[in-house]
């Protein structure tokens, strides 16, 4: 699932898509 990977570097990124 690409999603959760986007989620987790987001997180990690602190900063919305």
């Amino acid at each position: 699932a690409k999603y959760k990977v986007l989620f987790l570097y987001t997180k990690s990124r602190k900063q919305p898509v």
